[in-house]
């Protein structure tokens, strides 16, 4: 949970809402909590961003990246890099 509320705080929430999601017994839960203020995609894109980053540093740029972060349910709860050769390809499936 720390690493969701670290970014809930980079995205905007406040020690109250920091304080309940690390209370938080699941990351669906955190995630329920972002969505009810509005934070949930803000959120878990900079948390994608930062998976980007490590995941392109391994790879020294050689690869072309996209995260997509997705709930138990399918939800897709943040996402950055060029997503939609992803998308596409859920599609197809």
């Amino acid at each position: 949970m720390e690493v969701i509320a670290a970014y809930a705080g980079a995205a905007g929430a406040d020690n109250q809402l920091i304080a309940k999601i690390l209370q938080s017994n699941t990351a669906e839960e955190a995630a329920a909590i972002l969505r009810e203020v509005g934070l949930a995609e803000r959120t878990f894109n900079l948390i994608a961003e930062r998976i980007r980053a490590k995941c392109m540093a391994k790879v020294g740029g050689k690869a072309e990246i996209a995260v997509i972060i997705i709930s138990i349910n399918g939800e897709i709860l943040g996402k950055c890099g060029k997503v939609e050769r992803i998308e596409e390809w859920q599609k197809s499936t």
